[in-house]
């Protein structure tokens, strides 16, 4: 510039308009899922009070509770009886929280502090060979044979009845790890007009009205059926006498009338697969009442 010249200054940048401020400036988002820490300048301006929402859960979603150290699998209580006079109610039998007992190969299983009275045992053994499983009297001597079967990965439910005493105590013949569970009658499956599949011998309750039990049994073996109807029995120590409405030997399909419930249907024998379901169900005309 010339000797002497002063260049005029740069005219004043326009005043913004009254109430606004221009918006901060962001750095890129955190990568999702590591949430990288933010510059502590620009923490500094966050809106006081603010806390961001938390990710919503996936609906329908409950992660599995982790079960306690030193209690291995801890039991879950069946559910109570239905409300007197309901649909599938079910008063015979005391309810307790089922026990459960795993090994492997042959052993004698004792369960104490148990009610009186007959109760469903289900053993599921992972192996082939013989299973065997029977009854053991005050004398250590076997009596009811509750299972006796050759086939492998045996698995099944079956009935017992637990002595005045309230000692269950069964001799068990398996090769292989199993497991044992004995639980209330009134834990059974109830049997309904849906058809449903099963395997191995099962202990099964009908609640409803007169009916037919549609059975197609696709085992080689013995297919035996018993059938106990409680109504007017009082006695809860031990069931009353069963009658024999199945015994036939290989694939077959049956259906077999069924008087009005509380019933216990057993299927004592029942090697291999089958399917049952209920026909033809009238409604209970006796409200759920054992009498």
């Amino acid at each position: 510039p010339e000797p002497g010249f002063t260049p005029p200054p740069p005219p004043p940048a326009p005043a913004p308009a009254p109430g606004f401020a221009p918006p901060p400036v962001f750095g890129p988002p955190p990568t999702h899922g590591f949430g990288a820490p933010q510059d502590p300048a620009f923490a500094a301006s966050k809106t006081p009070g603010f806390v961001p929402p938390a990710a919503p859960a996936a609906q329908g979603f409950a992660p599995p509770a982790v079960p306690a150290a030193g209690m291995p699998g801890a039991q879950v209580p069946p559910a109570g009886p239905a409300v007197p006079g309901g649909p599938g109610w079910w008063s015979y039998g005391p309810v307790f929280e089922p026990y459960t007992q795993t090994g492997r190969d042959n052993d004698v299983i004792t369960v104490d502090g148990l009610p009186p009275g007959p109760v469903v045992v289900q053993l599921d053994v992972e192996g082939d060979g013989y299973t065997g499983l029977s009854i053991l009297n005050w004398r250590n001597k076997e009596t009811d044979n509750l299972v006796n079967s050759t086939e492998d990965d045996f698995r099944g439910r079956v009935l017992a009845t637990v002595p005045k005493n309230g000692t269950l105590r069964m001799r068990l013949e398996a090769e292989g790890p199993w497991r044992v569970e004995v639980s209330p009658l009134a834990a059974a499956r109830r049997l309904t007009e849906e058809e449903v599949d099963f395997r191995g011998p099962d202990v099964l309750l009908h609640t409803g009205g007169v009916a037919d039990l549609a059975i197609h049994y696709r085992g080689v073996e013995n297919l035996i059926v018993n059938v106990f109807e409680l109504y007017g029995h009082d006695d809860h120590t031990a069931l009353p006498e069963d009658d024999n409405v199945v015994n036939e030997i290989g694939k077959r399909r049956e259906t077999v009338p069924l008087p009005e419930g509380p019933l216990v249907v057993q299927f004592e024998m029942a090697d291999g697969p089958w399917r049952a379901h209920l026909k033809r169900v009238q409604p209970p005309t006796r409200q759920g009442r054992f009498r």
